[in-house]
């Protein structure tokens, strides 16, 4: 997006942003937990996964493997990201400590992550402004 119609789009209050599903597999003592992230970025995907593994790391000195399972840029990202948590509410994942993001997690499987993820962000994003 140029500059011009970046500020366009702030004026206009049509902002697009990023809707995003990251898996993170964090040890235990009994091997690895996988979970998954549903959240929203204005920034480049990997650059909020970094800063999420950044955050852990501040509290716990350990950086769980991580990777983008799939971005979508929209001008509704948030509504999708909203609606995603609505939809994943039963399997949200409650941690002891707080981090970036930390909220914002689930304990599902990948197979039924990506199903609700691409019913709400589907491939051609008819939202997305070209």
């Amino acid at each position: 997006m140029s500059k011009l119609a970046d500020l366009e789009a702030r004026y206009n209050g049509a902002e697009e942003g990023y809707t995003y599903l990251m898996e993170f597999k964090f040890k235990t003592k009994n091997g690895f937990k996988t979970l998954y992230k549903v959240g929203v970025t204005q920034n480049k995907p990997v650059d909020r996964m970094l800063e999420i593994v950044r955050s852990f790391w501040t509290q716990r000195q350990y950086v769980p493997e991580c990777r983008l399972v799939r971005y979508r840029k929209s001008a509704s990202f948030r509504e999708k990201e909203k609606s995603i948590h609505e939809e994943l509410a039963e399997y949200r994942y409650k941690f002891n400590i707080k981090f970036s993001g930390y909220t914002e997690f689930f304990d599902a499987d990948l197979e039924a992550m990506i199903f609700v993820y691409e019913n709400f962000c589907p491939k051609i994003d008819k939202d997305l402004r070209i």
